[in-house]
C-alpha cells in the first residue's frame, strides 16, 4: 500500500479471499456490530475503518457508524477492475468521496486478516 495525494492505492497477494485491511486503532472504546457481522472470530480493536477485498467485489465500512461507505462489484463494470492483471493478486486505489474525507483514510500500519 502506498499514498499518493489524496488517495491509497493498494496491491494486495493472497491464495485466500475475501480479505479485509483494518485501519489502526482508533482511541474510540464500544463495539461493532458490522465488524462482528462479518469477522466473527476477530476481536475487535477499535478500527475505525475496514476494506473488504477480492476479486470480485471491493467494500469501504466505517465500523465506528456501522455504515458501509463505498463498493466496487466486478458485475456491474466490463473493466478489469481489481484484478489489474496480477493473478491472484489485486490492485485498486480509494480516494476520499462525498462520505470521508481521503485525510481521515488512514491505512498505514493496518492489519490484514482472512
Amino acid at each position: 500500500m502506498w499514498k499518493l495525494d489524496h488517495k491509497f492505492v493498494f496491491q494486495l497477494q493472497s491464495e485466500v479471499y475475501p480479505v479485509y485491511l483494518l485501519s489502526p486503532p482508533s482511541a474510540r472504546a464500544g463495539n461493532s456490530a458490522t465488524f462482528s457481522e462479518h469477522l466473527s472470530c476477530e476481536r475487535y480493536r477499535a478500527e475505525r475503518y475496514g476494506l473488504r477485498c477480492s476479486p470480485d467485489d471491493i467494500a469501504l465500512y466505517d465500523f465506528a457508524t456501522n455504515q458501509l461507505l463505498a463498493t466496487w462489484v466486478s458485475g456491474f463494470t466490463d473493466e478489469a477492475g481489481a484484478l489489474g492483471g496480477l493473478g491472484k493478486g489485486l490492485i485498486f486505489e480509494i480516494s476520499g468521496s462525498g462520505l470521508v474525507a481521503a485525510e481521515e483514510l488512514v491505512f498505514e500500519g493496518c492489519r490484514l486478516v482472512h
